[in-house]
This record gives C-alpha cells, structure tokens and sequence, in this order.
C-alpha cells in the first residue's frame, strides 16, 4: 500500500515592489474562488485524484483534517496568509463559525485526466454517515 501524503501549511512568500507586494501561488490544473457563507459546516470528504491548496483571502476558516487517526484542526485566515496543502487522500471539512462569509482560494492540481475518471470511481466522496 502507498504511503498518503501529509497536510502542510506554508506561509506565503510576498516580493515587495514600490507600490504593493506580490504572491505567486502555484501552478494549478483549476483554480477556484469559493465563498463560504457565515455558519457553513462542511462534512468531511476525500478527494481521491486531487490535491488542494486552500487560501483564505477574506474571512477565517477552520480547516478539519483526518490524517494518523486524529482531527487536526487549523485555522486560515487573513492575519495569517497560510495555504494549506490536502493531498489526495486526506478526509478533510471545514468550517466558518464567523458572523460574515468568508472567501477562500482553492487551487486544485488533479493526478488523473478529468476524461480519463471513471463514473464508477468517483474521484470524491462525502465521508457523512
């Protein structure tokens, strides 16, 4: 059996120029803006043919990861310019327990070609009861 890759959370790397600061991201197979909404809980789920890269850019965001057999629960936000990094694999949900929606990048880099995913084998699943 393969070893699953583990969470990580790096912080991002800002190049100041005169009049604003820049971040690259990464280079991703789909790119997405999500809003989610004030009191939104999210189920866990397990994406199994993709990694995410989750950024808040607005809001804050409690992410809840399954990896070693415990929850890790870690917080993205716009004090703390972090993308956390969910390999294929992972159970993960999250959360915004805040008053106002919060909007978060979520830059996908897919490990199988879209066309070549089986309608059989989904590559996601909800991990709800």
């Amino acid at each position: 059996m393969s070893q699953i890759g583990q969470v990580t959370i790096h912080s991002l790397s800002l190049k100041n120029s005169d009049r604003f600061q820049l971040c690259e991201l990464s280079q991703s197979d789909n790119t997405m803006l999500l809003e989610i909404g004030a009191g939104v809980v999210e189920d866990l789920c397990i994406h199994h043919y993709q990694t995410n890269r989750i950024l808040a850019v607005t809001g804050r965001l409690v992410m809840v990861v399954l990896q070693n057999k415990q929850y890790d629960y870690i917080s993205l936000g716009v004090n703390s310019p972090d993308i956390l990094t969910i390999p294929s694999g992972i159970p993960y949900g999250f959360f915004n327990l805040g008053s106002t929606p919060c909007w978060a990048i979520n830059d996908v880099v897919y490990h199988v070609p879209e066309h070549k995913m089986s309608l059989h084998e989904p590559g996601y699943c909800s991990l709800k009861p």
